[in-house]
């Protein structure tokens, strides 16, 4: 008898799960190896996923798939499931324009905003993160509606800084 399988789970569910294992692989095999950076990974698997991106033929994928399957059923699976949904999450980039346009529409959210930001990525650097936000806010016109050229350029340059110095601290977090 298989050493894989588990007397008090059905022959059926064992399948089922086999198979959403191999769809979970299927899936670690579209990603790019910058995101696969970011995954709970094992070595074992590390090496399979980078052994598919060589692989062309479409029964040899299917076939590595299967094996890919089988790594991440010897991992711990539930958390590289985690890792996966929070990758591939669309309201990531929502949450950083959310933060851009609080601190637009009201100036003294800039703390709120701040402790926010430290909470989700507590690995960035404070004194940056704080200079950036200020910078931001410093350059917001009191009145937009008759800014002169020189200050939308300055806001639209100081919100781009702050929202690329955001997805990159998004683009290092690690997901685990």
């Amino acid at each position: 008898m298989n050493d894989d399988f588990d007397n008090t789970q059905s022959k059926s569910a064992y399948k089922r799960e086999a198979t959403s294992l191999q769809e979970l692989g299927t899936k670690l095999m579209a990603l790019t190896s910058e995101q696969l950076a970011r995954l709970p990974l094992n070595e074992s698997l590390q090496a399979g996923l980078a052994e598919a991106r060589r692989i062309r033929s479409q029964e040899a994928r299917r076939r590595h798939a299967s094996y890919i399957g089988r790594l991440v059923r010897e991992t711990n699976h539930y958390q590289i499931e985690d890792a996966l949904a929070a990758l591939t999450d669309p309201l990531r980039q929502q949450r950083l324009q959310d933060w851009l346009q609080r601190l637009a529409a009201d100036a003294a959210q800039l703390a709120a905003v701040f402790d926010e930001i430290m909470h989700t990525y507590p690995f960035a650097n404070r004194q940056q993160l704080r200079q950036l936000l200020r910078h931001f806010v410093a350059a917001m016109p009191i009145d937009p509606a008759n800014a002169t050229k020189g200050e939308q350029e300055k806001f639209k340059r100081e919100r781009r800084r702050t929202h690329q110095h955001l997805y990159q601290l998004d683009q290092q977090a690690p997901l685990y």
